[in-house]
């Protein structure tokens, strides 16, 4: 059985679209919307197509995709973002490699359009090297159950670069594996902030190094929402 944990903080506007494709490129799977600290419609738009919702108060990527893993009940975890649309050829392939004994591993990604052009350029860049690398995170991942629970899940201390670290180590005890395919993820952060911001944002964190993760202040391109008009 295939679960899809769907970590989520007041994604009204993309959780449909986000069960959707899930319901569309896996049909009968489990999806769980772990809907996190949410004060809109979030919970209630994901029932109604059917999903499951586990509503819960942490604020706290990490912890919110720990929620959702340890009441998932798959063999095979796929944690999507509530703004990230996954497709049968991601999910396909994804399941061949668990199926043959790789551990996990990630997927490519496209922004959803309009974009800058340097976001292309990005995107571009992004995904040859996590082909090259076999090396991602972001917003979408895979692993086996065993692989989750001998991992301990996501590192709590981490605020941001979560998933990255949760890849990092998952590499030290199995084999990861970057699927040549793409899911769909928002473009909205690149089109609500402007380049120098975010270039600003990144920079910040890189002077003051690994440490900016384990505190929410300053991570505000992850934990502020601006709103698209």
């Amino acid at each position: 059985m295939l679960s899809f944990i769907v970590p989520a903080h007041n994604e009204e506007a993309h959780i449909q679209g986000c069960v959707r494709a899930i319901q569309a490129a896996a049909p009968g799977a489990q999806i769980l919307v772990v809907a996190d600290a949410c004060s809109d419609q979030t919970a209630a738009k994901a029932r109604e197509l059917g999903a499951e919702v586990l509503e819960v108060e942490h604020r706290h990527i990490a912890a919110t995709r720990n929620a959702g893993g340890r009441a998932a009940r798959g063999e095979f975890l796929f944690f999507v973002d509530g703004d990230t649309q996954v497709t049968r050829s991601v999910v396909e392939a994804a399941t061949r490699q668990m199926e043959k004994g790789v551990a996990g591993g990630g997927a490519l990604f496209r922004f959803d359009r309009p974009v800058p052009f340097y976001a292309i350029l990005v995107e571009k860049a992004a995904q040859f090297f996590c082909l090259l690398s076999q090396m991602s995170g972001g917003c979408i991942l895979y692993c086996s159950r065993q692989t989750f629970d001998r991992l301990e899940g996501f590192s709590t201390e981490l605020f941001a670069g979560e998933e990255l670290d949760f890849a990092h180590r998952l590499k030290k005890i199995g084999r990861f594996r970057v699927v040549p395919h793409a899911v769909i993820t928002s473009g909205r952060k690149i089109r609500l902030y402007s380049g120098w911001e975010i270039l600003k944002i990144l920079w910040r964190l890189i002077l003051k190094g690994p440490g900016a993760l384990q505190n929410r202040q300053g991570l505000e391109l992850w934990y502020e929402r601006r709103t698209e008009v």
